[in-house]
């Protein structure tokens, strides 16, 4: 039978180790085209960031949602730079991007890479966000982000991440999560570019 001792000390052994670890999970996958390297395709035109979330729709959260909107994408520009990426025409994207939305409220790929072609980028970035709200106490987040070459139209590298920030939410866990994820990321894709 363990003593008292021994068994405190396993017992503050895994608070300490509970305690210490990220209260988030993620969960992702990047596939990266071989042989790209972000040396042969450098300029990147990112578009903004699209978020999908039942509490941002209300008109009562439009600010925050610009917020959200613009912080999610200044996370995704480090992402880009981390990896050895250039942003080119980033005013002048998001410009574009909100034109054609207001036009006929549709923004696709399609439209995408031609405007990138426009600003002479080598890919194109298109990011999602969709906050699946609470289930069990839990805020669940899913990332997806793509990059295709503007001019074969192909996918240079695709990546997909799950996040689950456990306990009683607000935008600071939200936003935590999603920053482990976009760090996660720009690791992955230094890896697999290098």
């Amino acid at each position: 039978m363990p003593s008292s001792k021994s068994l405190f000390y396993v017992l503050f052994l895994f608070v300490f180790i509970q305690c210490s670890s990220s209260k988030n999970s993620i969960l992702g996958t990047v596939f990266v085209r071989k042989g790209f390297t972000p040396e042969k395709k450098i300029r990147h035109v990112i578009f903004p960031v699209r978020i999908r979330s039942n509490w941002l729709i209300k008109n009562e959260n439009s600010e925050q949602k610009k917020f959200l909107e613009s912080r999610s994408y200044e996370k995704l520009e480090m992402t880009i730079l981390k990896y050895g990426g250039k942003i080119q025409e980033k005013y002048n994207a998001e410009k574009q991007f909100r034109s054609a939305f207001e036009t006929d409220n549709s923004f696709n790929e399609e439209k995408g890479i031609q405007i990138a072609k426009q600003l002479q980028g080598d890919v194109v970035v298109f990011t999602e966000i969709t906050d699946y709200g609470t289930a069990s106490g839990n805020s669940i987040l899913e990332v997806t982000v793509k990059a295709i070459d503007v001019d074969s139209g192909e996918i240079v590298w695709k990546a997909i991440y799950s996040g689950k920030a456990r306990g009683l939410q607000d935008n600071i866990d939200l936003s935590i999560l999603e920053s482990e994820i976009f760090e996660h990321l720009a690791e992955k894709l230094k890896n697999k570019t290098e």
